[in-house]
């Protein structure tokens, strides 16, 4: 015993070796061929034990849960122990693992497009390896749980593996977050590796629109979008920084089309080029297309061409109110 709390130590016939060195309780080693197993406290007031191993180099933590696992027994490098879970019997059962010396993985996920993870997926890392994960939440959203094997941790923002020794599971979950609702989009920006922060901006406009929750507000800088935007069954504000005068979507065909949807939409401080390069009215030339309701159009310089004998319009409205 050290201090208030119990270590684990070995004596290899030559010296005392102190394995364990921390705030919690480590007790009921089990030896075997220079390994041993032994069950540590942790949690809040010590409320749960978990199965430790060294392997005479490292110690990792192989369980990871909210119950008791102890009192392990190392054999010929399995382990067994008793655990606090209890299944339909009603008794506690006997776990065991297999240290090894092959790559644990740890399996992630996340709720969609909500945030930006690295890394994500299957990661496999090495015995001993450390791995940190980072969560960076979309703007309108932050992280309201992670849970490592089942467990939270907490609205962290990246957690660390360490020493792991078997395969882990890292969830997170977000929730919208009022006070942060604005998505940035830059030309110098990334829909692969941004965020739709300020500093980490998206691409492309139509990526920022998939991204913002309800009622955000999407803020486009200076330069030039080639692409066609839908947006659809949700209300947005999408402007231009710095006006007109510097920022311009072009496209063929309709370059904004506002779609089912009865809730605010304001497109505000763009120069929309159009243009059609088919005949008849589904190739016309259309700046702005809607059949939605509670749409405001402001500050934009409108121009729409065709090449052939097709319509051109600035705003084509079919079935909207107000």
């Amino acid at each position: 015993m050290m201090g208030n709390d119990f270590e684990i130590f070995l004596w290899n016939g030559l010296e005392i070796i102190q394995i364990t060195n921390n705030d919690f309780d480590d007790k009921n080693p089990s030896l075997y061929d220079g390994q041993i197993a032994w069950d540590g406290e942790l949690g809040e007031n010590w409320t749960s034990t978990e199965i430790f191993f060294w392997d005479g180099a490292n110690v990792f933590q192989l369980t990871s849960n909210s119950i008791s696992d102890s009192n392990p027994s190392l054999y010929n490098g399995d382990i067994a122990w008793r655990s606090g879970f209890s299944g339909s019997d009603g008794f506690t059962k006997i776990l065991y693992a297999t240290p090894s010396d092959d790559p644990a993985i740890i399996t992630t996920s996340s709720d969609g497009l909500q945030a930006r993870f690295f890394p994500s997926g299957e990661i496999s890392i090495e015995v001993g390896q450390i791995q940190m994960f980072e969560f960076n939440p979309m703007p309108g959203y932050k992280v309201s749980d992670v849970l490592i094997n089942g467990v939270s941790v907490g609205p962290v923002s990246f957690y660390i593996f360490e020493n792991v020794a078997v395969d882990q599971t890292l969830d997170v979950f977000f929730v919208i977050d009022i006070e942060n609702p604005v998505v940035y989009v830059s030309n110098q920006g990334s829909d692969q590796f941004g965020n739709g922060s300020i500093d980490n901006p998206f691409s492309t406009i139509q990526y920022a629109i998939s991204a913002a929750i309800e009622g955000g507000q999407i803020l486009v800088d200076d330069g030039v979008y080639n692409e066609n935007l839908i947006i659809s069954e949700k209300s947005i504000y999408l402007r231009s920084i710095n006006g007109a005068d510097n920022t311009a979507i072009n496209a063929n065909g309709t370059v904004i089309f506002i779609q089912n949807t009865t809730n605010d939409v304001t497109i505000d401080g763009f120069t929309i080029n159009s243009i059609s390069n088919g005949n008849g009215n589904s190739n016309s030339a259309k700046c702005i297309a809607a059949d939605s309701s509670n749409i405001r159009i402001i500050n934009n310089i409108l121009n729409s061409n065709s090449n052939f004998n097709s319509s051109v319009y600035g705003v084509y409205l079919d079935n909207c109110e107000k």
